[in-house]
């Protein structure tokens, strides 16, 4: 299991040294906060200031890392407090504490990491969140916990 902390985190996504191609592409499209998510590295870049910003206390813990030649597969949990100015998801700080659970996949091009895919537990999140306009399917499942 490997934890990293959002310093490193940050410095890999805006190094000129980054894993990310400059010419990177994601194709997960979500507008989160003031940012459009997806397109290219440009950004990422802008997203995840604003993701360590939410929650200065972000923790990822990555479960499973599997790679071929072409490509990088990780699973991970983010744990941390909404505490930052401007909130997380368009809802305010209050304190919240969040656990929810990802999915990356990466397409690496001449060992740099280039096109992504993504999946996240946005449910679970958007209930820690205190959002209650969710299907209430979402509720049962989002307040079990489950074995990673």
């Amino acid at each position: 299991m490997i934890s990293t902390d959002s310093s490193w985190l940050s410095i890999q996504a805006t190094s000129k040294r980054s894993p990310s191609s400059p010419g990177w592409v994601s194709f997960t499209s979500a507008t989160v906060g003031q940012f459009s998510v997806g397109g290219d590295r440009a950004g990422l870049l802008k997203f995840m200031p604003y993701f360590f910003q939410a929650m200065p206390d972000a923790k990822f813990r990555v479960h499973d890392v599997i790679a071929t030649e072409g490509r990088v597969v990780t699973r991970w949990t983010v744990t941390g407090t909404v505490t930052g100015q401007g909130g997380f998801l368009g809802v305010e700080p209050k304190g919240q504490k969040l656990e929810f659970d990802g999915i990356d996949i990466w397409t690496v091009r001449n060992g740099r990491l280039y096109e992504h895919w993504d999946q996240f537990d946005w449910p679970r999140a958007l209930i820690q969140l205190g959002v209650k306009s969710l299907p209430s399917p979402f509720y049962g499942v989002a307040s079990q916990p489950y074995s990673r």
